[in-house]
């Protein structure tokens, strides 16, 4: 294959590389060990992993100096990890082997497979202003080539960038381009040439859910927060967390299924160390947060990090929100009333309107449970996605139940 030759003039003279075979759709490296008939040719495959093994003597050479590492090589390094890992016919071990190296080695030298990146001439950005912001991001609307894509760009000092992707950055980014759920909105890659940080996905033209909801009242609420639970389901699947769970990270596609965005980025936005102090997650998302998560001494924690517990917390307020149309707590203007109140064991109150829009007793029931102080009480979310498909089977015209408190 083409990268394993270019690679070739560093590897170890005993390895014959693959001949390379210049093609333009599909994994370069499955097609290599494919024969004429299309089958599986395992000697081409063991060729590969010959080559990834004096790669990987190569990486360590690499990892164990203090000096930085000369780039170009590093670089095809990377591309010759990243192009081999998840091939069929690869030992698992051995592939989580190549997956550790290839996060290591980018770690190492602060950049991201060619895979991951998107260059200034494939990306368009559409319009003067971003269409959205929070508290540590603005959204921009833009193309490549025809498909229509969102762009979240960090709030960075340009400086802060490289330090960013060298700490933590490159790993998530590496966890992201393996995802895929179809409710997951879809890592396309990372631009640093219009932005300082730009992450681009899949566009959503039905915006975020709660928009969605404004404007199609009568949609399913339970099947949506059914999509949801799928979607972070699967997160916790891959042991990865979301951290800042609430209806403007929620989107809805053309097909009217919520799907979840923004996963993973508090692993960076939540070290002050990364971050410009004013561009925390916690701007904005303070009353979608767990207690533990405000005061983890109290809880015999030692500092305050996102767990799949603080998810599910988030979820119960997430439930909530679709039900209610509006923010948790919006009785409270600012956030250190919410933070107060939330120590002090006070939750959102269910609201009589809520049951013509499907809320049901048992569902309200899930919400505590989701929303409980004590973190080991709270549902795994494979329980509250049996209560929820309990929910969704039920017919609407058995949901109106007499509101309790």
């Amino acid at each position: 294959m083409e990268y394993c030759s270019k690679v070739s003039h560093y590897l170890s003279p005993s390895i014959a590389p693959v001949v390379a075979e210049q093609r333009t759709n599909g994994h370069p490296i499955a097609h290599a060990c494919e024969t004429n008939s299309g089958e599986r040719d395992e000697s081409n495959i063991n060729v590969v992993i010959r080559v990834l093994d004096d790669g990987l003597l190569e990486a360590q050479s690499i990892l164990t100096t203090a000096d930085e590492a000369d780039p170009p090589s590093l670089k095809l390094l990377i591309d010759l990890f990243d192009q081999s890992v998840d091939l069929p016919g690869v030992p698992p071990e051995l592939n989580l082997h190549w997956v550790q190296t290839l996060r290591r080695l980018c770690v190492k030298g602060g950049t991201l497979p060619t895979s991951c990146t998107i260059e200034r001439d494939a990306l368009e950005v559409l319009g003067r202003y971003p269409v959205a912001g929070g508290g540590y991001a603005d959204v921009w609307r833009g193309k490549m080539g025809s498909r229509k894509v969102a762009i979240k760009a960090l709030r960075l000092r340009y400086e802060d960038g490289e330090r960013l992707v060298r700490k933590n950055f490159c790993q998530e980014v590496l966890i992201w381009k393996r995802l895929t759920h179809k409710n997951i909105v879809a890592f396309l890659g990372i631009n640093t040439t219009k932005f300082a940080l730009g992450i681009v996905s899949e566009w959503m033209e039905n915006d975020n859910v709660t928009r969605y909801l404004l404007e199609t009242p009568t949609a399913n609420r339970r099947s949506l927060l059914l999509d949801v639970s799928y979607g972070l389901q699967y997160l916790h699947s891959v042991d990865l967390l979301h951290g800042d769970l609430k209806c403007a990270n929620i989107l809805v596609d053309e097909e009217d299924h919520a799907r979840i965005a923004d996963f993973g980025l508090s692993a960076i936005v939540h070290d002050p160390n990364l971050m410009p102090s004013q561009a925390s997650i916690t701007n904005g998302s303070v009353r979608w947060m767990a207690p533990e998560l405000f005061d983890p001494e109290d809880v015999g924690l030692d500092r305050a990090l996102p767990t799949k517990a603080t998810d599910v917390y988030s979820l119960g307020v997430v439930m909530w929100e679709m039900f209610s149309g509006r923010p948790p707590f919006p009785e409270c203007r600012m956030d250190a009333a919410v933070i107060y109140r939330v120590l002090s064991g006070a939750r959102p109150k269910r609201q009589l309107e809520m049951t013509a829009k499907g809320l049901t007793d048992s569902l309200w029931a899930l919400m505590q449970q989701c929303w409980n102080a004590d973190r080991s009480q709270r549902p795994l979310i494979k329980d509250v996605i049996n209560r929820l498909s309990q929910e969704v089977s039920t017919p609407v015209s058995q949901t109106a139940d007499i509101p309790s408190s």
